[in-house]
């Protein structure tokens, strides 16, 4: 490997495991190379081998966890950190062990791993206080949010400026402006050009003075938050008309029949662009008795990944799209991999949602393999979707919201491509308006859950209820209820989006967009 000899490390390694097959370091070592080659199906069936082998050893195990991620594989991370005791190790290591578990929804083992490294660090270590805020509001309790997030704001340490921005997102955090700006604008003042904190404080800054309706600075803030976050990123706006474009020259794939590995789960797919009111709608269907909320995952692109033999750090590239339409293609093992994910996340369930918005882009792969899905469209009104992408600080799952011009060509991709998903699965997809849902959120309810097959239930219209997990930007709002009036938050910068709405309004075919 230091010769960069990647394939004469791998056969060395392969004769290493001729001779003793199953030694753990080695199994985990030879998954990696191989994924490295792009030999994504063998390298999986090793780090299931890992986790069959239940590594007893915290160090081997924390591996084994970081690789089963690469594959999406949250059903055998979970296996692994079930088979481990995790007691005597070193606070430094739970704390790298609750970072990985974390984003993939595995909470209570995250939070256990948080208790075992606090009880192992001294008396004012701050580090583990950024993960507990996550986890605290992800819970919805946000005072303890907000305590935990002060106190790393007040550290001083690495973390204090992504604390600062969080912070920001808190209820009632127009009323501590002066101080909090005060604070934030010093802080900014020290960052570094392009660094991730002038991101997170400009970021921070943008969320007070909007919410205390200081537009004019707020937009100044937005801006150059936006540029050191563009900066920080490799986007093509080309190669992503091309990647629509070639969904839409894909073949109707033929459905796979629906006694191949019949199902007692159905999923319900919950797709749209960021911040169309995706999470809103999987909180309200959460409350139904008979549907488990599975938040967002990775799952089908995983399978779709494992189908081609290509693995791709992105939900979709050039290349695993080429695949796709190969007339090879092994729907049946997309299929298998599905129904795992969903028997395993559905808790028992009869339906579980999936709601990570850019599965649009994977809809004929999805309607095909999963003729029991059912697909929920989320549309809102196009400047205030988009604008609210721009003021939105994800990590690196919309690369294309951070300029006006990209933001608009991306959103009309994706308009696009949700009408050519449509004209090749009439009737498998369902149109549901975000003005129309809280405006008339019983009606909505009830054409929702007709179309997914589900009973009539009235929990379904108080997503404020305690209780359940929400891990999007949205966590704060959805669990204040159904909140009518939020539209039109762009308008006070008009003038500063008039690129935006030019763009869109154009390929409206000249329509006024409201």
């Amino acid at each position: 490997m230091r010769a960069s000899d990647l394939a004469g490390a791998v056969a060395e390694m392969q004769q290493l495991l001729d001779v003793q097959p199953g030694f753990v370091p080695a199994v985990l070592q030879l998954s990696i190379w191989l994924l490295a080659q792009d030999r994504y199906r063998e390298a999986r069936l090793l780090a299931r081998q890992v986790a069959l082998s239940r590594p007893a050893s915290p160090e081997l195990a924390l591996q084994a966890i970081r690789l089963l991620r690469r594959f999406e594989d949250h059903e055998r991370v979970q296996q692994v950190v079930q088979g481990v005791d995790w007691r005597q190790c070193p606070p430094d290591l739970l704390l790298t062990l609750a970072g990985e578990l974390a984003p993939i929804a595995l909470y209570g083992e995250a939070r256990n791993a948080l208790i075992l490294a606090e009880a192992g660090l001294p008396a004012g270590d701050v580090r583990p206080l950024g993960l507990r805020a996550t986890l605290q509001m992800i819970d919805g309790d946000s005072a303890a949010a907000t305590a935990s997030l002060q106190r790393v704001a007040n550290s001083g340490s690495g973390d204090a400026a992504r604390a600062m921005w969080l912070l920001s997102m808190q209820s009632g955090m127009a009323a501590s402006r002066p101080a909090e700006l005060a604070r934030l604008e010093h802080a900014l003042h020290a960052a570094k050009a392009g660094s991730a904190d002038e991101v997170y404080l400009a970021y921070a800054i943008h969320n007070y003075l909007h919410a205390s309706g200081d537009h004019g600075a707020a937009w100044t803030a937005l801006e150059r938050a936006c540029k050191a976050k563009r900066m920080s990123l490799t986007y093509d706006p080309a190669t992503h008309r091309d990647l629509f474009g070639a969904l839409e020259a894909l073949p109707r794939f033929d459905e796979v029949p629906l006694a191949t590995g019949a199902s007692q789960v159905t999923p319900v797919f919950v797709v749209g662009m960021h911040r169309s009111g995706t999470t809103l709608l999987e909180r309200m269907l959460g409350g139904h008795p008979d549907v488990r909320d599975g938040g967002e995952s990775y799952a089908v692109s995983a399978a779709v990944r494992h189908a081609t033999d290509h693995y791709s750090p992105h939900v979709l590239d050039a290349e695993l799209v080429g695949r796709l339409g190969r007339s090879h293609l092994d729907l049946t093992g997309i299929r298998y991999d599905l129904l795992e994910y969903t028997r395993w996340q559905a808790r028992g369930r009869r339906f579980l949602t999936e709601k990570l918005p850019s599965n649009f882009l994977h809809l004929g792969v999805i309607l095909a393999a999963m003729p029991e899905a059912r697909v929920l469209h989320m549309r809102r009104d196009p400047m205030d979707t988009c604008f609210s992408n721009l003021r939105t600080l994800f990590s690196t799952a919309a690369p294309y919201s951070y300029d006006q011009s990209e933001l608009a060509d991306y959103f009309l991709g994706y308009q696009a491509l949700m009408k050519h998903w449509h004209d090749m699965w009439p009737g498998r997809i369902l149109d549901i308006d975000y003005q129309q849902l809280v405006d008339d959120p019983e009606g909505e309810a009830a054409r929702i859950m007709a179309f997914c097959g589900m009973d009539p239930h009235d929990a379904v219209l108080h997503p404020s209820r305690e209780g359940g997990a929400v891990a999007t930007a949205s966590l704060a709002d959805v669990r204040s209820g159904i909140q009518k009036n939020r539209g039109g938050a762009w308008r006070p910068y008009a003038a500063q989006l008039e690129p935006l709405r030019a763009a869109l309004s154009r390929a409206a075919g000249g329509a006024c967009l409201n």
